[in-house]
């Protein structure tokens, strides 16, 4: 993770997609895909939702330690070096025990 901070862990919606925590999901969306021939194909897709949610993939950090997490700088990033199979045992285990253990409510704003 350099330069970003663990709050972007684009590795963690693997994890999500193994457990599927109930905020996880949106609703359905059905697609209708064109081929360069012009024949049509209609497709849903299960998109990821998350409306209400924050992600707090950072705190990955309270569970794993040195040598599965390490910080340190890149020129002048704070930067994160993570163990891929660490990562993914460690959050399962922990989404598995506690769905929500990696999200946190956050208010809509008004529309």
């Amino acid at each position: 993770m350099l330069g970003c901070g663990l709050r972007p862990n684009t590795s963690m919606h693997a994890v999500e997609e193994l457990v599927a925590p109930p905020y996880l999901f949106g609703d359905p969306l059905r697609y209708t895909l064109v081929a360069e021939d012009g024949s049509r194909l209609q497709k849903t897709y299960t998109t990821h939702g998350f409306v209400g949610w924050a992600q707090r993939y950072d705190r990955i950090a309270d569970l794993l330690g040195a040598p599965d997490l390490r910080k340190g700088p890149v020129l002048q990033a704070e930067c994160y070096l993570l163990e891929a199979s660490r990562l993914f045992e460690c959050a399962r285990d922990v989404l598995v025990r506690d769905p929500l253990a990696f999200v946190e409510h956050q208010a809509l704003p008004p529309r």
